[in-house]
């Protein structure tokens, strides 16, 4: 079956997440107050994830990047911007499957993007069409579509290029006559549309080329030195001169992907639609010497944009409490008038009293995790990895003092590390309460997109326990 035909993919599961393990407080909502919150509910839900999008590269964030992103801006001008969202992983496949089961991915088992998630796994999509929504997928990357990810369940229709990736541009061709059909049907309608333009290996439309660059003509230029770095740069970057142009190209990409979600934006219908943009994780434009990947647990890599807009969303407000992605789907549901709907999560509108803020993350393959609280973040290294990390490792951070996580603290605030560190065990030892990690694509085809995207896949992460002790200098340190 082409990867642009129409799916029936619809599963209707009635089991609460984890088989039954309490992953997220469940509210009790009187029958009369959830007909009500349906009856004044949106009848259009549009969730956006845009692919490798760093959290500061929006021009309504303030962080002085210079990024166009007039569409976004609006949208955020009309409703909630979230200054302060974090993912909890920095891979695409693990973190889409965290946030569409609102389950972190110590619990999902998703930790690369060779690894579907499995049937059993209540989703987004399912709650929305259990509700009576149509629902439809329209994805950029051929690793996301259902056949690899499994995360097609749950939607009536699905879309994903037969290519390693597409543009922004002809996704939204697969998707907009889905629309145009939908508009004139009385069934609500949940809608995730899936951009990777700001993913390697940047190209951005013509008009956003070298945008803000300043440097010389050919920026690969031999004859100027080479950088220091080469050897750590993308495949497509090898012999850059000037550092700057490729991250003007990243910029001219989230230019881009900016520009054509004005063609879905200025629908008339989605005029009253709920509306959330969201990234799955960032990129590193060279901090902790990671050059234009997503490797590592850092800032770069987990801060992500949050926009949230339309029916119950205050307008024009800017939120700088720390929130998580993996909320996102919760609060749509509560949004769309389905606050009985079991998922996990808690509402990114209605914050509750008791959440500390606190954010957990693991990264590809299980080979670090991190927790963030307060002004804290603490790295843990699982395994040996990258040639640079090594098990056990511990670093910690004052993102007050510190917010590029340049300087580690851990000598000078060993009480803080200790006290994260054994938090984040606790957590990392939690996993066995919901496994959904299913097939594993070994597709050499596969492998070989995945390659060429900058993934190195390494060994999943398996049934063995996530972080096990041992007599090494650094565990002996925490004892």
């Amino acid at each position: 079956m082409p990867a642009d035909a129409p799916r029936a993919l619809r599963l209707e599961l009635d089991a609460p997440p984890g088989g039954g393990c309490a992953l997220a407080e469940a509210a009790f909502v009187p029958a009369a107050l959830a007909r009500d919150a349906r009856a004044q509910a949106p009848r259009r839900v549009l969730l956006v994830t845009s692919d490798t999008h760093r959290g500061d590269h929006l021009g309504a964030s303030g962080s002085g990047v210079p990024v166009r992103t007039p569409n976004l801006d609006a949208l955020a001008a009309r409703g909630t911007l979230f200054l302060d969202c974090w993912v909890s992983a920095n891979f695409t496949n693990p973190s889409h499957a965290a946030l569409m089961t609102g389950t972190s991915p110590q619990a999902t088992g998703i930790t690369s993007n060779d690894r579907a998630l499995d049937d059993a796994a209540p989703t987004l999509a399912e709650r929305f069409a259990a509700a009576g929504f149509r629902t439809f997928a329209a994805l950029s990357a051929h690793h996301l579509g259902d056949a690899v990810s499994g995360l097609g369940q749950g939607f009536d229709r699905v879309a994903w290029p037969d290519a390693s990736q597409r543009p922004s541009g002809e996704t939204l061709d697969a998707l907009l006559p889905w629309l145009d059909e939908a508009d004139d049907d009385p069934r609500p309608l949940f809608v995730w549309l899936h951009v990777f333009d700001a993913h390697l290996p940047y190209v951005p439309l013509p008009e956003f080329e070298r945008l803000g660059y300043d440097g010389p003509a050919d920026p690969f230029d031999p004859s100027r030195p080479p950088l220091p770095f080469d050897d750590r740069l993308p495949a497509g970057l090898h012999g850059l001169r000037d550092v700057e142009f490729a991250r003007a190209e990243y910029r001219g990409c989230v230019a881009s992907l900016d520009h054509e979600l004005r063609r879905v934006f200025g629908r008339p219908a989605l005029d009253d639609a709920l509306v959330a943009v969201v990234g799955d994780h960032g990129e590193s434009l060279g901090a902790h010497d990671i050059w234009f990947n997503h490797a590592g647990l850092y800032p770069d890599t987990l801060h992500v944009p949050l926009i949230l807009a339309g029916p119950g969303v205050p307008a024009g407000r800017v939120e700088s409490r720390p929130v998580r992605q993996v909320d996102l789907g919760r609060t749509l549901l509560d949004l769309a008038g389905l606050p009985d709907a079991s998922f996990p999560g808690r509402s990114l509108v209605a914050p509750a009293a008791d959440d500390d803020g606190t954010r957990f993350a693991l990264a590809s393959h299980a080979t670090s995790a991190s927790i963030t609280r307060g002004r804290h973040h603490l790295v843990l290294q699982l395994v040996d990895h990258h040639q640079r990390w090594h098990a056990h490792d511990v670093e910690l951070y004052d993102l007050v003092d510190d917010p590029d996580c340049t300087r580690d603290v851990t000598d000078a605030q060993l009480d803080v590390a200790r006290e994260l560190r054994a938090r984040l065990i606790a957590w990392l030892d939690a996993a066995g309460c919901a496994r959904w990690a299913g097939r594993v694509d070994d597709d050499a085809a596969l492998h070989e997109q995945l390659a060429a995207l900058g993934y190195v896949e390494g060994a999943d992460a398996s049934d063995a326990p996530l972080f096990v002790p041992d007599d090494c200098a650094s565990c002996r340190r925490f004892r």
